[in-house]
């Protein structure tokens, strides 16, 4: 078996690890690095174009999912287009690409305007992984099957953006 050689990152000094709490410590030491393929106020100008195309409130993300958990969710979508794999565009009209990088499916997801008929895929539990599957097939026109086999981050982003798309 061949070993994947870790990309060596810089390990802060003894000073700066005492002055954090614990978690920065956890986060600092153990995220993984990623390039950065646009700066955050890109990917908030991106996001943005999303929300206000659909005229989402995103207090209402808070109120349905919980603050921490809808903060959560807007982060992953923002490092997700930071990192180049989740892109949001406003030529001839809203357009929603998702890079595939982890998945053994196509490489992109090319997410549709939301519909009624897309609506429909959500019945009533928003938080049923099921029905969530099923709504992102219906979105990017990708087979239930094929979709149940995107995984680790992509998988995270999708559902991110697919819980963006239960607010409309």
């Amino acid at each position: 078996m061949k070993e994947e050689k870790r990309e060596e990152r810089e390990v802060p000094s003894a000073v700066e690890l005492a002055s954090m709490d614990r978690f920065e410590k956890m986060a600092r030491l153990l995220s993984p690095e990623r390039e950065v393929k646009v700066s955050e106020d890109v990917a908030f100008n991106q996001l943005s174009i999303f929300i206000d195309y659909y005229k989402i409130r995103i207090e209402n993300l808070a109120i349905s999912e919980g603050p921490v958990v809808g903060e959560t969710i807007l982060n992953k979508l923002i490092q997700a287009i930071q990192e180049g794999r989740l892109e949001i565009t406003e030529e001839d009209g809203l357009k929603v690409k998702q890079v595939l990088e982890n998945s053994n499916i196509n490489k992109e997801l090319h997410y549709a305007i939301l519909t009624n008929r897309h609506k429909i895929q959500m019945a009533n539990d928003k938080n049923d992984m099921k029905n969530m599957v099923a709504f992102v097939s219906a979105l990017t026109n990708v087979p239930v099957k094929e979709i149940n086999n995107i995984i680790g981050a992509d998988a995270g982003t999708m559902s991110a953006l697919a819980t963006l798309f239960t607010l409309v």
